[in-house]
């Protein structure tokens, strides 16, 4: 990734290695235990896969409360692989989404010197999509290494979902159309849009 602007501060995390396999096994979940030390702002994310392109997507949420960190613990506990199966979010109610990356744009960034808050101590879930041609059908073990910029002095920022019900794509039908609405009872500046679809 390029070098993070003057002011920020870079975090490192790793994921635990695990052998992706076709299907469920295509994605997976990890906790991370926290990296900061106090409150700040999230205002980059960037990640490396070894192999090189065995992840294709990642998906970054913060586990603002108690609750939500036992919750992680115990879908942790509960897999005899590390992480646990998971597919389209976390599988923890209430985790705050952070961030969306995809192998074609090596570094997200926040725009405008804008954040999103991350909590001192909170720990985070890191969702991995694999890509299975990449790292090999047989197994082969990838690890991932997250690369986190963050900047106390930063616009505090939010991530808004907006999910859309009922979406179906027929067979062999070219296109499909679907709406849904958010309705905002204050300001707001929008910097812009994170579409995100599966099947």
């Amino acid at each position: 990734p390029p070098a993070s602007p003057s002011g920020t501060v870079a975090l490192n995390v790793g994921s635990p290695t695990y052998s992706p396999a076709v299907g469920a096994g295509a994605t997976r979940c990890f906790l991370l235990e926290a990296p900061q030390d106090a409150d700040t702002l999230l205002t980059g994310f960037a990640l490396d896969s070894s192999p090189v392109h065995a992840v294709k997507q990642a998906a970054l949420y913060a586990l603002d409360g108690a609750e939500q960190a036992a919750a992680a613990r115990k879908l942790d506990a509960e897999d005899a692989e590390p992480g646990w199966t998971c597919y389209g979010g976390s599988r923890v109610a209430g985790s705050r989404p952070l961030a969306s990356w995809s192998w074609g744009v090596p570094e997200q960034r926040m725009p405008a010197s804008s954040g999103l808050p991350l909590r001192s101590k909170a720990p985070l879930v890191l969702l991995l999509r694999y890509n299975v041609t990449r790292s090999g059908f047989s197994g082969r073990p990838v690890t991932a290494k997250l690369s986190l910029a963050t900047q106390g002095s930063a616009r505090s920022a939010r991530l808004l979902p907006l999910r859309a019900e009922g979406f179906d794509l027929k067979r062999e039908q070219r296109q499909t159309e679907i709406t849904s609405e958010l309705v905002i009872s204050e300001p707001l500046e929008l910097h812009g849009l994170m579409p995100h679809m599966h099947t």
